[in-house]
C-alpha cells in the first residue's frame, strides 16, 4: 500500500508546476517584450506582406469586388499600415540611439517594451485581416468577370453645338460669379477647347505662367461642355509624381485606390475602372513628362473612345513630349483691348471715372502690365482704392522704373511688375503676413494657422486678435495676392508664391530673415515617406544652430530621442511647434530664446516647473493635450511676456476624448487671474470645470483686457466652489452665463455631462455671444433638447458629437450662417429637421441658405433629413457613414432657380439603396473626408 505521505507531496509538486507554469506564460510574454522586440517586429512585417498580396491580387481584379464589408476591410487594412510603418520606424530608432547610463537604458527598455507589445497586438489584426481577406479573394474569383466590349465609333451628331454660343453662356456664368467680366478675355481660347472637345483627342496648351491656363481648365470643367461620364481636373505641378497624380484622378472619378497597392497595381485599377468610360481628363501644370499609361489613363485616346486630354504646361518641350498626335497652341497674353478690359474690372468704374486724368494712365498702367492677365489682375485690384490721380502718376514712375514692362520674357520682369502690389500693401503686418504663406504648401494655406504664425513670427499683434489678423488676409485677397479656398483657407497662386520667394531671398530681403532659416515638414514630404522623418530628411547637424524656426507635423505620438536630442541644440531657435506628445521634452526648458512654443495633441498629464526659465516666450499653445491637469504652482508667474496661451481641448478637430483633467485647471485660473504674468496676456484658450463657479476669475481677466477666444466647458466634476461637497444636480445650462466673457469667444464647447437635459441659448435683447464661429456638443449623455433663439448670429460650424439622447437638431436653423454641420455616433438621432419643431403653421419646405457641407455618421436611427423638402442655396458636400435608415432626402427648387448639384461621400451600397437621387452626383468614402483643422 502506497503512503498518503508518499502521494500528497507529488500531488502538491504538480500543483505548484501547473501554477507555475500558467502564472510564468503570461509574465515571460511581457516581461520578455524588450528583449525580443526585433524578433516580434520582424514577424509582423512578414505577416504583413502576405496581407499586401491580397491587397494587390483583390486591386487589379476587375471587375473589382465592391460591398460595404470590403469597404470596411480596405479602410482597416490601410490603417494597419500606418501603424506597421510606424513600429518599424520606431525600433529603427530605438536601435539607432546609442546609449549610456542607467536611466537611458532604463528609457530604451521602456520603448522596446512598448514596441513589443504593439507589435503583437498589431500581429493579430493583421492575421485577422488575412483570414477574412482570403473570403473577399474566394468571392470574388467565383463572380463572373465580363469581356469588355469596345465602345463603337459614335456617329456624328445631327446638329452640331454652336461652340462660341455654349463659350458664352459658360463665360458668362462665370462673369455673374466671383470672376468678373474681365472673364469674358477668355472665350476666344475657351471656344478653341470645346471644338477640340468635339473633333480631337488631345489638345495641349503651353504658355508663361499667368497666361490664365489654369482659369480656362477650370472654365472647360463645366458640366455643360459635353456629356461624359468624368471630366476630371488633376494639377500635376513642380513636384508630381505618379502616385500623387493617380489619386488625384481616383478622387474626380469616385474611384477608391487601395494605398497599400504599388503604383503598376494602383495603374492597373485605374485604367480597369476608365476603359469603359466616357471622360475628359484635364491636367493642369506639367513640368515634365509623365507617361499617361502608366498613370493608369487606357489608351487609345480618340473621339472614337471618348476619352480626351487637355494638359498644359510652362513648357513647350514638354506639351510636344506628352503625345504624337494632337494640336499644341501657345497661350499668349492679352491684346491691348482685352487687357485693359481685364483691368479695368479689377480697378473698378467708380475709380476709373474718379477724375478725368485716370482713364489715360489707366490705359498706361495696363500696358506696363504686357498683357499678362495674371499681373494685369494683381495690379487691378491694388488701384481699386486710388482714385486721387497723383497715385496713379505715382504707379506709373515705378512701373517705369523697373524697365521691364512692354516685355515680359522671364520670371524676373514678372516679379518686379508683381512688387509693385508688394509694396502698395498698407503696412508690415499684411506684408509679413503675406511672405509668411511661403512657409504652407501653396495650394492648402490654413487661415487659423497662419493667423497664428505670423503672431509668433512677430508679424501680427496678438492685441488685435485674430479677427485682426482675419481682417489682413482679406485684405491680401482684395490685393489679388491670395485666393479664397473656402471659409477656412486660402491658396496663392504659384506665379504668386515664387514673387514672394524672390522678395524674401532678394536684395533687402534681411528684414524677413526669419522665413529664411526656418525648417518646416510639410504634409507633402510626410506622405513621400510613409508618414514619418528619416535622418536623411532632417536638417543636416552644422545648421542646428542656425535655425529660427522649427515646425513638425505628425500623425503619431512618438518622437524620437534624436530628434530631441537635436532640437536641444537649436540654440538660437525662436519658434517650435511640434504635435502629440506623450511627455514634455525637458530639452526644451534649455532653448533660451524661445518666443513661441506649440505642441498640439498628445497625453501629456503635466508641465515641468522647468519651463519657466523660458522668460522670452510669448505664445505657449498646448491645444487639444486633454489629459493636461497639472501646471506646477508659480510656473505662470514666471512667464512675464506671456502674451497668448491656449489650453482649449475639444472635439472640433479630434476625436472625442474624455476631459478627465479639466477640474485640475481651477486653481492654475485663479493663480493665472492674479499673477503678474498676465498683465501682458492677450489672447486665453482654456478648458474649464463648468460646475464650479469660474466667473470671479474670467472677470479678472477681461479687466485686464485678456480676450477669452476658446472655451470648453466640462461637466466632469460636481463640487461647489470651496467645498468638498456635491453641488445640487442642474438639468439645465443657460449660455447666458457666458455673455459678460464673451465678446471674443470665437469657439465654445460643452463637454461630458451625465446631468445636463437642456441647453438654452435665448435672449429678448442683445444677440448672445454674437462673435462665435464654431460651437461643439459633445459627450452629453442625457440632453434631449436645445433651444436657441437670437444668439451666435455667426456660427459657421457646429459639431454634435456622442449626444444619445438627442433627436434632432431643428435650432440649426436658427443658424443663417451656418456652413459647415457634423453630427456623429447619436444612437436616437432621428432626424436633422423635426417639423413639428417649427412652429404652430410649419412651411412649406425648409432652407438651408449657406450649409455646405453636412456629415452624418453612425446614427442608427436617422431615417430623413427632414419630412418636409429642403432648399440649399449652395452646393452641397453630404458625407453619409453607417446610417442605415436614411433611405430618401427630399430636394426643394424654386421656380426659375438653378438646381444646385449635392455631392454624397457614401459607400456604393447606402448608394444604391437611396430612392431619390436629383442632382446627385456620388463621390468615394475616404477616412481623410472630415472637416478641416481650425
Amino acid at each position: 500500500m502506497v503512503s498518503a505521505w508518499t502521494v500528497v507531496p507529488g500531488i502538491i509538486v504538480k500543483l505548484i508546476v501547473l501554477v507555475v507554469t500558467k502564472l510564468w506564460d503570461p509574465i515571460a510574454q511581457v516581461y520578455g517584450y524588450p528583449f525580443d522586440a526585433e524578433r516580434r517586429v520582424q514577424k509582423l512585417v512578414d505577416e504583413f506582406s502576405k496581407l499586401q498580396d491580397q491587397l494587390g491580387e483583390l486591386g487589379i481584379l476587375d471587375p473589382k469586388p465592391s460591398s460595404a464589408v470590403l469597404s470596411g476591410w480596405l479602410q482597416r487594412a490601410a490603417r494597419c499600415k500606418d501603424k506597421v510603418e510606424e513600429i518599424k520606424r520606431r525600433h529603427e530608432s530605438v536601435k539607432s540611439v546609442g546609449v549610456q547610463g542607467l536611466l537611458p537604458r532604463i528609457n530604451v527598455v521602456r520603448h522596446l517594451c512598448a514596441i513589443g507589445r504593439d507589435a503583437d497586438l498589431e500581429l493579430e489584426k493583421v492575421k485577422d485581416l488575412i483570414a477574412k481577406g482570403e473570403g473577399h479573394l474566394k468571392e470574388a474569383g467565383a463572380a463572373p468577370h465580363p469581356i469588355p466590349i469596345p465602345i463603337p465609333l459614335l456617329p456624328p451628331p445631327a446638329a452640331e453645338f454652336d461652340n462660341g454660343q455654349l463659350a458664352q453662356s459658360i463665360l458668362d456664368t462665370a462673369a455673374a460669379g466671383t470672376w468678373g467680366v474681365g472673364i469674358q478675355a477668355m472665350k476666344p481660347h475657351l471656344t478653341s477647347v470645346l471644338d477640340f472637345v468635339r473633333r480631337r483627342s488631345s489638345w495641349r496648351v503651353w504658355g508663361m505662367g499667368g497666361a490664365g491656363k489654369t482659369t480656362l481648365l477650370k472654365l472647360a470643367r463645366d458640366p455643360r461642355v459635353q456629356t461624359l461620364d468624368h471630366i476630371v481636373l488633376a494639377e500635376a505641378g513642380k513636384c508630381c509624381d505618379i502616385a500623387k497624380l493617380q489619386d488625384s484622378i481616383a478622387q474626380g472619378t469616385s474611384l477608391v485606390l487601395p494605398p497599400s497597392l504599388s503604383v503598376t497595381n494602383r495603374a492597373t485599377v485605374l485604367c480597369n475602372h476608365l476603359r469603359n468610360k466616357k471622360f475628359l481628363l484635364l491636367l493642369d501644370d506639367l513640368w515634365n513628362y509623365i507617361d499617361l499609361e502608366a498613370v493608369g489613363i487606357p489608351l487609345p485616346l480618340g473621339r472614337g473612345n471618348q476619352r480626351k486630354v487637355v494638359l498644359t504646361s510652362r513648357s513647350k518641350a514638354v506639351c510636344v513630349s506628352m503625345a504624337r498626335q494632337g494640336v499644341t497652341i501657345r497661350m499668349g497674353c492679352l491684346d491691348q483691348q482685352d487687357a485693359f478690359k481685364l483691368f479695368e474690372d479689377k480697378v473698378g468704374s467708380a475709380t476709373i471715372n474718379a477724375d478725368t486724368r485716370i482713364p489715360e494712365l489707366a490705359r498706361q498702367v495696363a500696358e506696363m502690365c504686357g498683357g499678362l492677365p495674371l499681373v494685369l489682375c494683381v495690379i487691378g485690384r491694388s488701384m481699386c482704392t486710388k482714385k486721387n490721380y497723383k497715385l496713379w502718376v505715382d504707379a506709373v514712375n515705378r512701373l517705369e522704373k523697373s524697365k521691364v514692362h512692354n516685355n515680359l520674357v522671364g520670371d524676373d520682369d514678372i516679379f518686379n511688375i508683381l512688387r509693385y502690389s508688394f509694396d502698395g500693401l498698407h503696412d508690415d503686418e499684411a506684408r509679413g503676413c503675406f511672405l509668411a504663406c511661403t512657409l504652407f504648401p501653396p495650394f492648402y494655406i490654413e487661415k487659423k494657422r497662419l493667423i497664428r504664425w505670423c503672431m509668433g513670427l512677430g508679424f501680427l499683434d496678438p492685441a488685435n486678435g485674430f479677427e485682426g489678423g482675419e481682417s489682413v488676409i482679406d485684405s491680401l485677397q482684395g490685393a489679388s495676392l491670395l485666393e479664397s479656398a473656402g471659409s477656412y483657407s486660402v491658396d496663392m497662386h504659384d506665379i504668386i508664391r515664387d514673387m514672394a520667394l524672390w522678395i524674401v531671398r532678394g536684395p533687402g530681403g534681411e528684414k524677413w530673415s526669419v522665413l529664411n532659416r526656418a525648417w518646416v515638414q510639410d504634409a507633402t514630404i510626410r506622405k513621400m515617406n510613409n508618414g514619418y522623418w528619416t535622418r536623411e530628411e532632417w536638417p543636416p547637424k552644422d545648421t542646428w544652430p542656425e535655425f529660427e524656426m522649427l515646425a513638425m507635423e505628425s500623425n503619431h505620438s512618438y518622437l524620437d530621442p534624436w530628434m530631441v536630442s537635436s532640437i536641444g541644440q537649436m540654440t538660437n531657435i525662436t519658434f517650435l511647434e511640434l504635435v502629440s506628445l506623450d511627455t514634455f521634452p525637458m530639452e526644451i526648458c534649455e532653448l533660451h530664446k524661445l518666443e513661441y512654443l506649440c505642441i498640439k495633441g498628445g497625453s501629456m498629464s503635466r508641465l515641468p516647473i522647468e519651463l519657466g526659465k523660458l522668460s522670452k516666450l510669448k505664445q505657449l499653445h498646448l491645444r487639444q493635450s486633454c489629459s493636461l491637469g497639472e501646471i506646477p504652482t508659480g510656473l505662470i508667474s514666471q512667464l512675464v511676456n506671456l502674451q497668448v496661451l491656449d489650453l482649449f481641448c475639444s472635439s472640433i478637430d479630434y476625436p472625442y476624448r474624455p476631459k478627465s483633467a479639466a477640474g485640475g485647471l481651477y486653481n492654475f485660473l485663479g493663480e493665472l487671474a492674479e499673477a503678474r504674468a498676465s498683465e501682458k496676456l492677450k489672447i486665453l484658450g482654456i478648458c474649464l470645470d463648468a460646475t464650479r463657479d469660474n466667473r470671479a476669475f474670467l472677470k479678472q481677466l477681461m479687466q485686464k483686457q485678456v480676450r477669452i477666444r476658446s472655451l470648453c466647458l466640462s461637466f466632469i466634476n460636481p463640487i461647489s466652489p470651496g467645498h468638498d461637497q456635491p453641488q445640487p444636480a442642474t438639468s439645465r445650462y443657460m449660455i447666458a452665463e457666458l455673455q459678460p466673457f464673451s465678446n471674443d469667444l470665437g469657439e465654445l464647447a460643452i463637454s461630458s455631462s451625465d446631468i445636463l437635459q437642456e441647453l438654452v441659448a435665448t435672449s429678448d435683447g442683445k444677440e448672445l455671444i454674437q462673435n462665435l464661429e464654431h460651437l461643439c456638443l459633445e459627450n452629453l449623455n442625457v440632453l434631449e433638447r436645445v433651444i436657441w433663439l437670437n444668439a451666435a448670429g455667426n456660427l459657421r460650424r457646429v459639431d454634435i458629437k456622442k449626444c444619445a439622447k438627442l433627436t434632432h437638431a431643428t435650432w440649426v436653423l436658427q443658424l443663417g450662417y451656418l456652413e459647415e454641420l457634423g453630427i456623429h455616433d447619436c444612437p436616437q438621432f432621428k432626424r436633422l429637421i423635426d417639423h413639428k419643431e417649427l412652429a404652430e403653421n410649419p412651411p412649406d419646405h425648409v432652407i438651408f441658405p449657406r450649409l455646405t457641407y453636412l456629415d452624418l455618421s453612425d446614427l442608427p436611427e436617422l431615417s430623413d433629413i427632414c419630412e418636409l423638402p429642403c432648399e440649399f442655396k449652395s452646393s452641397l458636400a453630404l458625407l453619409v457613414e453607417n446610417c442605415d435608415k436614411l433611405m430618401n432626402i427630399s430636394f426643394h427648387y424654386p421656380p426659375g432657380h438653378d438646381q444646385k448639384n449635392i455631392r454624397v461621400f457614401c459607400d456604393n451600397e447606402w448608394f444604391n439603396r437611396l430612392e431619390c437621387k436629383p442632382n446627385i452626383m456620388k463621390s468615394y468614402l475616404s477616412q481623410n473626408m472630415r472637416f478641416s483643422a481650425i
